[in-house]
Order: C-alpha cells, then structure tokens, then sequence
C-alpha cells in the first residue's frame, strides 16, 4: 500500500533544478542529503528492491524507498511494482527511517 505526503521541500528542489526526467533508462537517486545523482534502471517497471540496490544499497540493508513526486512523497515497497514511464523518476534511498516524513505527516506515520 502506498502512503502519500505533502511536501514543499520536493517542490522546492524541483525548481532548483531538480528534473523528475522521462527516461526510464536512467533515474534520479539521493539519501537524506536529498543530493540528485542519476543511476541506470533497465527496467522500467522496476520493485522498490530494484530501486535501492540500483542506488548502491544491497538487500541485506532493507532500504526504505520513497518516490519524490512534484508535490507529494510516496513509500514504495521491496516488492511493490512501479511505473517509470510517467515521469517520476526521482527517489530517496535511505536505510534509516526517513524523519521528515514525520513532520510532513504529523503523526509519525510512514
């Protein structure tokens, strides 16, 4: 199940320059530093998994996925299966807990 949030800062990064991008072939990675680096992805329906060991992390790590939207962030799961044909191809990558989605949802829930 994906859980969506509002967020300024993504909109804020997107018009620093920040492209979410249309080329499934590559993808647009970063960890809480939320400094943009682009990583190939031969898939272009790839599971969150694929995401994070794309970004550098191996399973072992369990990395929490979060695809950055224009105006929102959405948790995607190891196994949840996702389309990058529509553009959005920004993610964080993290294998902490991600603590600003607490502020942003403001019950501490991801």
């Amino acid at each position: 199940m994906r859980k969506s949030y509002t967020n300024t800062r993504a909109e804020e990064a997107q018009h620093s320059g920040a492209s979410s991008g249309a080329n499934p072939g590559l993808i647009h990675v970063c960890g809480l530093d939320l400094n943009l680096r682009l990583v190939p992805m031969s898939d272009a329906t790839p599971v969150g998994s694929q995401i994070a060991i794309a970004a550098g992390f191996n399973p072992d790590q369990q990395a929490t996925v979060i695809q950055w939207r224009d105006k929102s962030l959405e948790d995607i799961g190891p196994n949840e299966r996702i389309d990058l044909g529509n553009g959005d191809n920004r993610f964080i990558v993290s294998v902490r807990r991600i603590p600003f989605l607490r502020a942003v949802d403001g019950r501490g829930n991801i």
